[in-house]
């Protein structure tokens, strides 16, 4: 396998590099140690590189798919070991204990091994072949950190299913018939239109849902025929926040400005407010005069997504004897019934 993997070299005649690259791939085929797989992989790579200053795209993407075939190999070869096994001098006692191999000719260390399983444990085989033949069709060499992001697209993705999934279970497990709600509190997860990394930045605190999603949450079930609802809202989902209040049953009222100590990201203008939105249905009446409070709230900004505790508690003031309900409740309150992400993920 030596001699045949050793003339998979990078030269000026590229007319011979396509079957090189096949010979290699039926070498990856039969290699059995990962100091072998490492070698196909060094030497695929080499020849990306030297086929991309040629300009031959064609050739450069079948030995980036090679790159990338030889590193599943490597990941495939070296599953996380069970609990029991790590700590075990010699593995990996961070991510599941992986072997260091050690070769006369190569090795290969657990910090690489962790990274190129960040990008292929989660994708199955008809993902990455998929992956694969849209490097082909699109002539974009297939690179690990490509890979790696596929997969956290898809752990999130996963990750935002079972949210929905235990959001549905709790919903099932409301009262319905016997106790309702006349005061809803909802912070509903938004998920943005931003730029990928941005959009990764707020799902790597809690997993986001689709508009449609939230507008589907059935909130007549639980609450009077008479009720109140304060929705949170940025400002860049403000029409979408209106259409989900719609789409639960309350009327628009008004709304309340949380002003933060600390100003935030922002395309048209750097965001430091969110807005608290006011809705009511059926014949719910506004607070008395003497309790009617400053439509600004001015607090510091806390951990991501956090909101003041004094809206809670303005509301405790102002319904004391009023069944309430927080809706994607993340720091549950006494007297209150919670729902939602955070307080389905703490039972």
């Amino acid at each position: 396998m030596n001699k045949q993997i050793g003339t998979l070299q990078p030269v000026e005649n590229d007319q011979n590099i396509p079957a090189k690259l096949d010979i290699a791939r039926r070498a990856l085929a039969e290699a059995t140690e990962d100091w072998q797989r490492v070698e196909i992989r060094d030497k695929a790579r080499a020849v990306a590189a030297a086929t991309a200053i040629l300009n031959r795209k064609d050739i450069q993407v079948q030995a980036a798919n090679l790159v990338q075939d030889a590193e599943r190999a490597i990941a495939k070869a070296n599953p996380p070991q069970t609990p029991q096994e790590s700590g075990k001098r010699g593995r990996d006692t961070q991510l599941g204990g992986v072997p260091i191999e050690n070769t006369p000719e190569l090795s290969i260390k657990p910090q690489e091994i962790r990274k190129i399983r960040m990008a292929h444990d989660h994708l199955s085989d008809p993902e990455y072949e998929a992956a694969k033949a849209e490097a082909v069709e699109t002539e974009t060499p297939l690179t690990r950190s490509a890979l790696q992001e596929k997969s956290k697209r898809k752990r999130r993705k996963e990750t935002r299913q079972k949210c929905v999934e235990k959001l549905s279970a709790e919903a099932t497990r409301l009262p319905s018939g016997e106790q309702k709600f006349s005061v809803i509190y909802a912070d509903p997860p938004w998920q943005y239109d931003f730029t990928r990394s941005e959009n990764r930045e707020i799902e790597n605190h809690y997993p986001t849902m689709e508009i449609e999603e939230i507008m589907a949450i059935n909130v007549s079930e639980f609450c009077h025929t008479d009720a109140v609802l304060y929705l949170w809202a940025t400002a860049p989902k403000l029409r979408e926040s209106l259409s989900v209040m719609e789409a639960w049953g309350f009327e628009y009222k008004t709304n309340m400005v949380w002003v933060k100590d600390k100003i935030g990201m922002g395309y048209w203008a750097r965001g430091q407010h969110e807005l608290l939105l006011i809705g009511t249905r059926g014949e719910f009446p506004p607070p008395p005069k003497e309790k009617r409070v400053s439509s600004i709230i001015e607090a510091p900004r806390k951990k991501h997504s956090e909101k003041p505790v004094q809206c809670a508690e303005l509301l405790e003031t102002l319904y004391p004897d009023m069944a309430k309900i927080e809706l994607f409740c993340r720091n549950p309150r006494e007297g209150w019934t919670v729902w939602g992400y955070e307080a389905a993920t703490q039972e």
